[in-house]
């Protein structure tokens, strides 16, 4: 049986490298689910090609202008629930961060002309 550098055989190292690579494009995949727009926008004097190239301009503001939120440091336990409560802090905080930074982002977009989707 063939072990790579960590003692493992090769069949259970490309296991763990595909499982961390599903994981990856998944994560990808529903990022950009939430960020790219469902319908289109339009703009009185725009073309719908310079759309995309206003929203990237909009969101790298909004990025910069919403502040994280800082989550507290988890109690420290010996049960592992600390690092369950942290993780679901994190992931509330993310959602908020993600949602303030969505609605300036379209703020932004309106305000240089473009109409949201009816």
């Amino acid at each position: 049986m063939n072990r790579d550098s960590r003692g493992l055989s090769t069949i259970e190292s490309r296991g763990h490298k595909g499982r961390l690579t599903l994981a990856f494009l998944m994560t990808t995949a529903l990022a950009g689910c939430a960020i790219t727009p469902g319908a289109p926008w339009s703009h009185p004097q725009q073309s719908a090609d310079r759309f995309e190239e206003e929203r990237l301009f909009c969101e790298t503001v909004a990025r910069s202008q919403v502040i994280r939120p800082e989550a507290p440091p988890p109690a420290v336990n010996f049960t592992g629930l600390a690092t369950i409560f942290k993780m679901m802090s994190d992931s509330n905080s993310n959602r908020e961060f993600e949602a303030e930074v969505l609605r300036q982002t379209q703020e932004c977009l309106k305000k240089k002309g473009w109409k949201p989707p009816a």
